[in-house]
C-alpha cells in the first residue's frame, strides 16, 4: 500500500499523535513535582497551578514596603517547602513579607549545630518577626545523646527528653510575645516513619497548645482515604496532581502551594484579631505604626473564597465573618480533598456491579374535559 493511500496516512500519524501527547504529559508532571524547573515569583500567573493570592497591581518580585507584615517560618527540610509555598501564596500581596530562616538538615533531636532555642532567639531578637510559623521534625526519626545518656528512639525516655526541647523551643517563642503556629509533619512514603510522625505530632499539640499556641494539622489534607500516604491528590486548580516529591517526604510545586494553601487562615487570624482576610475576601489588614488601611480583593480562584463584609477603601466592618459551608460538595472536594459520591444512573456512576435503579411508574395522565357550551350553542 502507497504512503499517498489516506489510509496509509492515517496510520502512520497515530503513534506520532501518541507520542506527543505522552511527552506533554511528562513535562505536565514535571512541572508539578518541581523537577522541571522552578517557579519564580515574578511570573504572573503566581505558581504551577495558576492560584495566586489577591492583589492591587502589586508586582512579585519587587520589594515590598517596610510598614509590611513579616510572617518568619523557621524549622528544618519542610518548614523550606512551606515557606516556598506561603511565598506564593502572598506573591501578590504587599502588605506580608515571608521570610524564611528554614534550615535543611536541622531539628529537635539534632545538637551537633547551633540548637533551635539558640537559632529562635537570635531571630527574634532583630524585632523583625510579627507572627512565627514552625514545622521540624522530618530529620528527627534517631536516637538522642546528652551528655552521659543515650535516649533511644520509640523509648518513654527518648519521648520525655523530646518533650523537654520542644517545650525549651516554645518557650523562647511565646516570650516574644508573637503570636505562634506550628504545623503538624505530614504523612511519608513509609510506614514505620509515618507512624513515628504520628507520635512526634501528639508531642508537638500537647506541648504548644499548653502554652496558647496553634498547632495546625494538616496531615489528613495529604492521604489516602484509607488515612496512609498519598502522593497524588486533588491541587488547588481541582485536578488531581503529583503533591509530594521524590523522596517520599517533601512536596511537589503543587504540593507547596496546597500546603500553604491550609496555613493561611490561621495566618490571616493570627496577623489581627482574625479580622485580616489577605487571600481570601476583603477586610481590614493591620499594618504597623498606625499606617493607612487597605482592601485586598477576593481571588477567583480561591476555592473558598466569600464576599467580605466591607466595600474596597471603605472602613472596614467588625461583624464576624461569614463561614464556608463545609458541607456543600465544592468544599469537600477542592477544600477537603474528599471523593464525591456518584448517582446511580447517572452518566458518571462507573460502580461495579451496575446498582439497579428502581423508577416508579409514572401515573397516567387524566383525560381531557371538553369545556361547557354556553347558552346551549357554541360561539
Amino acid at each position: 500500500m502507497s504512503l499517498e493511500h489516506p489510509l496509509a496516512k492515517l496510520l502512520v500519524s497515530i503513534p506520532v499523535a501518541m507520542l506527543l501527547l505522552s511527552a506533554g504529559a511528562r513535562a505536565e508532571d514535571a512541572a508539578s513535582s518541581g523537577t522541571g524547573g522552578n517557579w519564580s515569583l515574578s511570573r504572573d500567573r503566581g505558581g504551577p497551578d495558576g492560584a495566586t493570592g489577591g492583589g492591587d497591581g502589586y508586582v512579585p518580585g519587587t520589594p515590598k514596603p517596610p510598614e509590611a507584615i513579616t510572617a518568619t517560618v523557621i524549622g528544618g527540610y519542610l518548614a523550606d517547602h512551606l515557606a516556598q509555598g506561603l511565598r506564593d501564596a502572598y506573591a501578590r500581596q504587599p502588605l506580608l513579607v515571608i521570610d524564611n530562616q528554614a534550615v535543611r538538615g536541622t531539628g529537635l533531636a539534632i545538637q551537633r549545630d547551633t540548637p533551635w532555642p539558640q537559632r529562635a532567639a537570635t531571630i527574634l531578637a532583630a524585632d523583625r518577626t510579627d507572627v512565627i510559623i514552625v514545622m521540624i521534625g522530618s530529620n528527627d526519626r534517631r536516637h538522642m545523646w546528652e551528655p552521659r545518656k543515650h535516649f533511644t528512639l520509640g523509648s518513654e525516655e527518648w519521648a520525655d527528653e523530646y518533650r523537654k526541647r520542644i517545650k525549651a523551643l516554645v518557650d523562647i517563642l511565646v516570650r516574644s510575645g508573637k503570636p505562634i503556629l506550628w504545623v503538624s509533619l505530614p504523612p511519608v512514603s513509609t510506614r514505620k516513619a509515618s507512624d513515628y510522625n504520628t507520635q512526634f505530632n501528639g508531642l508537638y499539640k500537647e506541648v504548644v497548645e499548653k502554652a496558647g499556641g496553634t498547632f495546625v494539622d494538616i496531615w489528613d489534607r495529604f492521604t489516602r482515604e484509607d488515612g496512609r500516604y498519598a502522593a497524588y491528590g486533588p491541587a488547588l486548580d481541582g485536578r488531581n496532581r503529583l503533591l509530594r516529591a521524590n523522596d517520599g517526604v517533601g512536596f511537589s510545586a503543587a504540593g507547596r502551594r496546597k500546603l500553604a494553601f491550609y496555613l493561611e487562615k490561621h495566618l490571616n487570624k493570627a496577623i489581627k484579631d482574625g479580622e485580616s482576610t489577605l487571600f481570601s475576601g476583603t477586610a481590614r489588614v493591620r499594618r504597623r505604626k498606625g499606617a493607612g488601611l487597605m482592601g485586598v480583593p477576593v481571588s477567583l480562584s480561591d476555592p473558598v473564597a466569600r464576599a467580605g463584609e466591607a466595600l474596597l477603601g471603605g472602613r472596614s466592618s467588625r461583624r464576624k465573618a461569614l463561614r464556608p459551608n463545609e458541607k456543600l460538595p465544592a468544599y469537600r472536594l477542592f477544600v477537603l480533598g474528599e471523593r464525591i459520591a456518584s448517582i446511580p444512573g447517572r452518566a458518571d456512576d462507573f460502580s461495579w456491579p451496575r446498582r439497579v435503579v428502581r423508577h416508579e411508574p409514572r401515573p397516567a395522565p387524566a383525560p381531557a374535559v371538553a369545556a361547557p357550551v354556553l347558552g346551549g350553542r357554541s360561539r
